[in-house]
């Protein structure tokens, strides 16, 4: 993904009505756009001219193999290299999330619910690793109740093939965290738990938002074609 602020990749009003237009335009066009920019504003410095133009990912696996910050951890603070890499990771997030999303235009809303929207070929494996969706979904809250305040859930593909539900605080990339447990991790899903993402249509609701993530707005057959992908 390059350093710029990446279309959407459906129209406004297609995930409706489980995300708002007025929700996907506060998140795409005010939040991500404005973590885009922050990027953008502080490669133009000469200190940070070994980050410009580089894909949001590449400034992030660029900023976690220096030494300055390797031992500090890479949450939003006074250091401007733990800044660049707060609004690159959150850009990188919200730009993924977006593409795992199930738009009417695509047949994905609307036309089945829950366990039906899901391929064979993938609740295979989600009957393999998980016992079956409702066990998946069990997993998926369960998770999303373990963030506290803003972060991010996310499907994953370890090296051994086995899926698994895991999550993160924050901004996190999802090489962070869960690719220390998983390496060579592949991910399949995220939801975006920071309020932005569902507080304008449900509220204080989250179980309610994750719930529709899972039965509706998750794209399962784009889920199958980043496995098939992947081998």
């Amino acid at each position: 993904m390059p350093s710029a602020l990446p279309p959407l990749p459906f129209a406004i009003q297609d995930l409706m009505p489980y995300m708002s237009s007025e929700t996907i335009l506060f998140a795409h066009e005010r939040v991500q756009a404005g973590h885009v920019q922050a990027v953008q504003e502080m490669t133009k410095h000469k200190a940070y001219k070994g980050y410009r133009g580089k894909s949001f990912d590449a400034i992030i696996n660029q900023l976690q193999a220096d030494p300055a910050l390797k031992d500090k951890g890479f949450t939003e603070s006074s250091d401007t290299l733990a800044k660049l890499y707060y609004h690159a990771s959150q850009a990188w997030n919200m730009a993924f999330f977006w593409q795992i999303l199930s738009p009417k235009s695509a047949g994905g809303i609307n036309t089945s619910q829950g366990a039906d929207r899901i391929p064979p070929e993938v609740m295979q494996m989600i009957e393999r690793d998980f016992g079956s969706y409702d066990k998946l979904k069990f997993e998926i809250f369960a998770h999303s109740e373990a963030v506290f305040g803003a972060g991010w859930l996310w499907l994953m593909q370890g090296q051994d093939g086995k899926l698994v539900i895991c999550h993160t605080g924050m901004n996190d990339y999802p090489f962070d965290t869960p690719i220390r447990l998983m390496p060579e991790a592949t991910p399949l899903l995220a939801c975006n738990l920071w309020e932005h993402a569902y507080y304008l249509d449900y509220r204080n609701r989250r179980g309610d938002y994750v719930a529709s993530f899972a039965d509706n707005l998750a794209n399962w057959k784009g889920v199958q074609r980043r496995l098939q992908s992947s081998r």
